[in-house]
């Protein structure tokens, strides 16, 4: 039997209920990034896509096909990973005959980064397609979590939010790029669950955690696509002015 999960928020105990996690980089990102009620996200639908479009590349690296450096994605052609979204996006990327720009691929994924990453996440049982009737105009479609598992999109921001409580420097590396690619997208000051509980404190964590992860030898993969996530979003949003 699956045990609840325990995070610290503001030095108050939060008793997460027991289930499956979400773990891809991509589909914690959207997981954060709904909104309740109407208002299907928290931010602008450019950043949201650009960022994960971010995150589909950092689970390539994750899955060690992804090779990024100086700001060009390079791609290990040896092995694949295993079938999926990631195993389709390594092989968009070996169709290629030359190395293109982080940026370049962002924009290319972020056409269809949140209908791939929703289907996923409904593929896993995440999100089903609901239906609302709409006076006068076709019905609506659309995804969202079932009932018993919507309590469980929140952990993703709640488990961030507690991180950056604590000491970032000891965060596990999925979580530091989850949380810089957060704050690229301007996701970390539009959730409730990430604002309300970190107060002035998260805004000196969330800068350690970036500059770290944008120094340390170890990151330096990620750092690529943190970097080129930042310049693309901010490239969409100065386009839009």
């Amino acid at each position: 039997m699956a045990r609840p999960d325990e995070v610290w928020l503001d030095r108050q105990r939060v008793v997460l209920p027991a289930d499956l996690q979400i773990e891809a980089l991509a589909d914690q990102l959207y997981a954060t990034a709904r909104a309740e009620g109407r208002r299907p996200w928290l931010i602008a639908e450019g950043p949201l896509r650009l960022g994960l479009a971010a995150g589909l590349l950092a689970e390539l690296v994750q899955a060690g096909q992804g090779h990024p450096q100086g700001g060009c994605l390079y791609l290990r052609i040896d092995t694949a990973p295993p079938p999926g979204l990631i195993r389709d996006l390594w092989a968009l990327v070996a169709d290629e005959p030359t190395a293109l720009p982080l940026t370049d691929w962002m924009r290319h994924l972020a056409e269809r980064s949140i209908e791939d990453v929703g289907k996923r996440l409904a593929l896993n049982g995440w999100l089903v397609w609901q239906q609302e009737p709409r006076w006068l105009l076709p019905d609506r479609r659309f995804l969202a979590p079932p009932r018993e598992r919507g309590p469980r999109m929140h952990v993703p921001a709640l488990t961030l939010a507690s991180a950056l409580g604590g000491d970032v420097l000891k965060m596990p590396t999925h979580q530091m790029i989850f949380g810089c690619l957060a704050a690229a997208m301007e996701l970390i000051d539009a959730s409730n669950f990430l604002l309300a509980h970190q107060g002035r404190g998260r805004d000196a964590a969330v800068h350690k955690l970036r500059a770290h992860v944008l120094t340390h030898p170890s990151l330096a993969l990620y750092a690529e696509i943190v970097r080129a996530a930042e310049s693309a979003i901010a490239n969409s949003i100065t386009a839009r002015m």
